[in-house]
């Protein structure tokens, strides 16, 4: 996207192990002191580990920075160990990173600051702001966008099917997030629904017949499911502004979501939220379902992503932003000589 409108230098930050994060961020550190006098912006997917050294360069150098918020950088579940602020190493990571960075873009506002209602069992206030509640950081929120043509809706639909996509689900906590604990707790008492997990296998597994778990699937294959499926199920305890939900919307899956982030503004009408971390809400949710114009529904929630979050708006918005901070920099540069 951005390789469109600028000359792109790329910089993977991918960790295998601890030990090794010292030597990726001294390549990173070396990445940016070669490339730092001729690039105009630094653009980080994620605040972590990667985000500290581009913070830093514009904090010693001036080389702006903008930090894309997507999610578990902005939250923290110590009850299930999830989120980076629920780490103390990676806190001050982030602290730094966000307090140092030009500028912030959430993909949702509840990134920047909410208040958690649906898993209460946890801490309430979520977002960046919550936990650093002093930031002078400006932030811009740009939301996702998706291309519809890439993911198209048609065939024959099955609306017993309900699909969720999930990975890492050997970890209990992980299962927890996502809300599969949900769907096993509930599907027995529905045999006449079958409900797909996607990216599971591994140690996870389920004597329930009408719960099938797989793993992971190449984009075709999944495509084919969420075409297929008369639902998609995102139950998660924490998200930001999934993208399997999305796609899977494209596909004409009608959502049924947890009341968390940016979902419930995501599907709009097209859908069903569970309010409440409670399996048996969830379990009221599916016999709802029976009573509407499902057909309906499908090409709603397919009509709902094409029309508000389509691909190009995130351009135009994510290159506006861009370009701005790069003018700005470049005023400052001026009016320093």
């Amino acid at each position: 996207m951005m390789a469109a409108e600028f000359e792109v230098l790329e910089f993977e930050f991918t960790v295998r192990s601890k030990p090794l994060l010292v030597f990726v961020m001294l390549r990173q550190f070396f990445f940016l002191l070669v490339n730092s006098r001729n690039a105009r912006l630094s653009v980080v997917q994620f605040g972590g580990y990667q985000s500290l050294l581009p913070a830093l360069f514009h904090k010693l150098l001036g080389l702006p920075c903008l930090i894309i918020a997507g999610g578990t950088d902005c939250v923290a579940y110590p009850s299930i160990g999830y989120g980076a602020f629920a780490n103390k190493r990676m806190r001050w990571f982030l602290f730094k990173s966000y307090k140092w960075a030009t500028h912030i873009s959430p993909v949702h506002d509840s990134l920047w600051k909410s208040t958690n209602t649906y898993y209460v069992s946890d801490l309430t206030e979520q977002g960046i702001k919550s936990f650093i509640p002093n930031l002078a950081t400006p932030h811009t929120v740009i939301a996702n966008g998706y291309d519809s043509n890439s993911w198209s809706a048609y065939g024959e639909r099955d609306f017993n099917l309900l699909v969720t996509v999930a990975a890492g689900l050997d970890e209990k906590r992980r299962r927890k997030l996502k809300g599969i604990d949900l769907i096993t707790a509930m599907a027995a008492n529905f045999p006449d629904k079958q409900f797909m997990i996607i990216g599971g296998m591994g140690h996870f597994k389920t004597d329930l017949p009408n719960v099938i778990v797989y793993g992971n699937m190449e984009q075709e294959e999944l495509k084919n499911c969420f075409r297929r499926a008369g639902f998609y199920l995102q139950l998660s305890i924490s998200e930001g502004f999934p993208n399997a939900l999305c796609e899977a919307m494209l596909c004409g899956c009608i959502p049924i979501v947890s009341n968390v982030a940016a979902m419930p503004m995501i599907i709009g009408d097209s859908g069903f939220i569970l309010e409440k971390y409670d399996a048996e809400l969830l379990g009221q949710i599916i016999m709802l379902t029976e009573n509407n114009d499902l057909h309906a529904l499908s090409f709603k929630a397919r009509e709902r992503i094409k029309t508000e979050f389509p691909e190009v708006r995130r351009k135009i918005e994510l290159t506006q932003l861009m370009n701005s901070l790069i003018v700005k920099a470049s005023l400052h540069e001026i009016n320093q000589l």
